[in-house]
């Protein structure tokens, strides 16, 4: 189990709680000095997941991810749960793109509650899947100190999104890392205004954007970005294929895939299903490695 950090109202919803709750075990801590003691002088990691995500599920995709990671010593993982979640039935997956501000409050309490309690932290950095990218780039835009990591899974935001709307958090992290997949139907069909509004804007229009977890991030990439985005196509990498939504078992004699191979090597243990387990172990992989 990891302490995670609550900014929900209730456990499915879309409003924020008045103030952060401390979790462990799944449970509210009263007291939050276990928390700060633990924090105390490490390289903390928080991790968020993405758009229409309850607490429950949240949960699991933040207590499933902690034992695939390897940070290295001195550093301590934090997920952080926010209200992406909202009752809109079959219009959630046609909205998500344009729910901004749920997701920037989110962002702006997170940084609050860190400047005001997590100080003692050796340094701080932050992951995030599908639209908690949004929570987190707002999060270091709002910091008073610097990150020093951003890694963004399957980003549900503008692929310019680091030189244009969040170009203050881009100059407030030491290093960027960006994972994308052309493979990501959730992003490839949602995202972009000329699918909306069928076509009225199109790929070429300056209001045209692809998602950054889609397409990777547009010219001119910063220089403190990584350049190692794409995931190969034949890896059929989808928007859920990176948090685990349960324990993580690979198969006998399958082994985690090197960091990014060149296109055309074997698909991984023979697996492209969305869920494979090795996708979700070798997410936590390149996180962990991006992390260092």
């Amino acid at each position: 189990m990891i302490y995670l950090l609550d900014l929900r109202a209730t456990s499915p919803g879309g409003s924020l709680a008045a103030q952060v709750k401390v979790l462990f075990n799944n449970a509210q801590i009263l007291d939050p000095a276990p928390f700060l003691n633990a924090i105390h002088g490490r390289d903390v990691l928080f991790a968020t997941h993405g758009f229409n995500v309850t607490e429950a599920n949240g949960e699991v995709n933040l207590d499933d991810l902690a034992p695939l990671l390897t940070l290295g010593p001195g550093a301590l993982l934090v997920g952080v749960l926010w209200p992406g979640d909202a009752d809109w039935g079959a219009l959630s997956g046609a909205v998500y793109p344009f729910v901004g501000k749920t997701s920037m409050d989110a962002g702006t309490m997170l940084a609050n509650y860190i400047n005001a309690n997590c100080r003692q932290a050796k340094s701080v950095s932050f992951a995030s899947h599908s639209l908690g990218a949004r929570v987190m780039l707002q999060t270091v835009r709002c910091l008073d100190r610097r990150a020093r990591r951003l890694i963004l899974l399957a980003g549900a935001i503008d692929d310019d999104c680091l030189t244009g709307e969040y170009a203050g958090a881009a100059a407030n992290v030491d290093r960027i890392s960006v994972l994308a997949s052309m493979e990501d139907k959730i992003l490839g069909r949602f995202f972009p205004a000329g699918n909306f509004l069928s076509g009225i804007i199109t790929r070429g229009h300056p209001y045209w954007h692809a998602a950054i977890g889609h397409n990777g991030p547009a010219q001119p990439i910063p220089g403190k970005l990584d350049p190692r985005a794409m995931i190969p196509d034949d890896w059929m990498f989808n928007h859920g294929s990176y948090l685990p939504d349960g324990p993580v078992a690979l198969p006998p004699g399958c082994a985690i895939p090197s960091l990014l191979p060149a296109p055309g090597q074997p698909v991984p243990c023979g697996q492209t299903a969305e869920t494979a387990p090795w996708k979700r172990a070798w997410t936590a992989a390149m996180l962990s490695d991006r992390f260092r």
